[in-house]
């Protein structure tokens, strides 16, 4: 009879031990998800501030050309200045 008690509080405790690991595979899977959809969210983010990369590259090859051909254009030098301090701005912020 003893055994039987003994096997019965053996078997509760493996049935709360499984039910331990269940609950905490549960929780790892949600985790996992979460983390899943917080990186395609980031890929796309990137994907999008590449794009705008991109953008700001061709401008500023375009404003340096024209500033080598037209030396005189006092709003192509606003630009360029304004440039400058927005590429100044964005280097401070990643340091």
């Amino acid at each position: 009879m003893n055994t039987l008690t003994e096997l019965s509080k053996k078997i509760v405790e493996v049935e709360k031990q499984r039910d331990q690991y269940k609950s905490e595979c549960d929780r790892l899977i949600e985790d996992m998800e979460i983390l899943k959809a917080n990186n395609e969210r980031l890929m796309r983010r990137n994907r999008k501030l590449d794009g705008y990369v991109r953008m700001w590259d061709k401008l500023a090859k375009w404003k340096k050309e024209k500033l080598f051909i037209i030396n005189q254009d006092e709003t192509l030098h606003e630009l360029s200045y304004t440039m400058n301090e927005l590429e100044l701005d964005m280097y401070k912020e990643r340091e």
